[in-house]
């Protein structure tokens, strides 16, 4: 889930990857289905994905974001996501691993 500790572990070597949710495109997808709805108007189709899910009986629509896997590599995506500063995540990590 591309938190602290998580990039921390990747930087480190102790863990392999860790996954980043674009949180800016899943707030703005939310945000246009939620607006659809309080107009009282059915969301884009486009914005669903094919797949609903499903519980028992009942068939979800669902919107899916694309995750990014994140590695040593490209850990700077979590920063400009805004998803931790750089600071953050470089606390106590080399110099010269990933972007610290």
């Amino acid at each position: 889930d591309a938190n602290i500790d998580a990039l921390q572990r990747v930087l480190k070597g102790e863990q392999g990857m860790t996954i980043l949710i674009p949180i800016r495109e899943q707030g703005d997808l939310a945000a246009q289905v939620a607006a659809a709805l309080v107009k009282g108007e059915k969301p884009d189709e486009a914005l669903f994905d094919d797949e609903p899910f499903v519980s028992g009986d009942f068939q979800i629509p669902r919107v899916l974001v694309d995750v990014v896997t994140i590695t040593p590599d490209n850990v700077d995506q979590v920063i400009e996501d805004g998803g931790a500063t750089k600071e953050e995540i470089c606390a106590g990590i080399d110099p010269g691993v990933g972007p610290c």
